[in-house]
């Protein structure tokens, strides 16, 4: 019997293709040209050679199944046998096809569902089309005040490059005749940074700056550190070189608050890794050109250098202003070029007016703003 007439026009016919081999006292059963993977299920009664019966436990193979108790006849290497059929196959296609009812229902409520939920959007497709529309105008809008956002920031860097510039490139020179250079008359004023109150000849010039008292240090700025070259009053700077550069010789330490920051011997400072704002003056008499730097040693070059200029006779002051970033510990110099036909009193005249004299001042802002 093949697969084609296993069922019948609905009637349970036995399977009985093949020969089996079974063994007395064992449950597994051996089949020579069954095809049992497909006629066979577990539940269904297994009728041996010795023509007791016993459940199938499990369909192992087409030539291999399991029963539920052991063989109990003789053991035989060829013997025919029949499978017969049980109400297990009933009960099993019932819940099948159960199973698939209600898969079918559950498509059924989702097509509903869908439907409905198709039938709400078209609905309001109207008022969907007007919030689009509004968006998409909202965002174009939001896109040209991004641009115009863009466009402003650009701006303001190109403003704050122009400053930096204008602010690293200050130069006063030509101050005329008159010590002016003194504590008392070259001083900071917190709300303009490094600025100087001048003397001309012999005449105190205040404005536009402020007065020094009760001056605290930098506004803004928690960390930075001032130090000034200061000698005796009525003791000159000293002479310069010809036509070379000097060390200014900062020798006071008026703040410092910077740690790891110092100054040292022979007007030496040290600043640690950090960005920087500096603002320095030094005095000159007599020369043709003067220009100020702040060099580093060891690279032998500049961190920082103003504007050079010409001056002329008399006394003067030059001024720098600078930003750098340091990226590692460095070992600093206030240095001046100086030239001119005379290196007597180059560095500059005292005020002879009972105060100490001030010669040159860095300002030195950690933390750039």
């Amino acid at each position: 019997m093949t697969a084609s007439n296993w069922i019948n026009g609905g009637k349970m016919a036995w399977y009985r293709t093949g020969l089996v081999s079974c063994v007395i006292n064992d449950k597994t059963v051996r089949g020579t040209g069954t095809a049992w993977t497909l006629m066979v299920r577990a539940g269904y009664a297994f009728q041996g050679p010795d023509g007791a019966l016993y459940e199938v436990a499990q369909v192992i193979s087409d030539g291999q199944l399991q029963l539920s108790s052991a063989y109990k006849g003789a053991t035989i290497a060829a013997g025919e046998y029949s499978i017969i059929q049980t109400q297990s196959q009933i009960a099993e296609l019932a819940s099948n096809t159960a199973s698939l009812l209600q898969t079918f229902e559950s498509a059924r409520q989702t097509a509903v569902d869908a439907a409905a939920a198709a039938a709400a959007a078209a609905a309001i497709a109207g008022d969907a089309a007007s919030v689009t529309q509004y968006a998409q105008s909202a965002l174009a809008s939001a896109n040209l005040a991004s641009a115009y956002v863009s466009q402003a920031l650009r701006n303001a860097e190109i403003a704050q490059a122009a400053a930096d510039v204008a602010q690293q490139h200050q130069y006063i020179s030509m101050w005329s005749a008159g010590n002016f250079y003194n504590s008392a008359d070259l001083v900071i004023a917190p709300e303009n940074g490094l600025c100087y109150r001048a003397r001309v000849n012999g005449v105190s010039n205040v404005s536009p700056f402020t007065d020094r008292t009760g001056w605290q240090g930098p506004v803004g700025y928690d960390e930075y550190l001032i130090a000034e070259e200061k000698q005796a009053s009525g003791v000159a700077a000293g002479d310069g070189v010809l036509n070379g550069v000097v060390t200014r010789r900062l020798n006071t330490l008026v703040a410092n608050q910077i740690q790891g920051a110092a100054l040292g011997e022979n007007g030496v400072l040290t600043l640690p890794a950090g960005a920087y704002e500096i603002q320095a003056f030094a005095t000159c008499n007599n020369v043709s050109f003067s220009q100020l730097r702040l060099w580093d040693a060891a690279s032998v070059s500049a961190i920082a250098r103003s504007v050079g200029g010409i001056v002329g006779a008399g006394q003067h002051v030059v001024q720098m202003a600078y930003k750098f970033v340091l990226g590692e510990t460095k070992w600093l110099y206030l240095q001046q070029e100086l030239r001119g036909s005379s290196v007597s009193n180059q560095l500059g005249l005292p005020a002879l007016n009972g105060q100490p004299e001030l010669y040159a001042r860095i300002l030195i802002k950690r933390g750039v703003r």
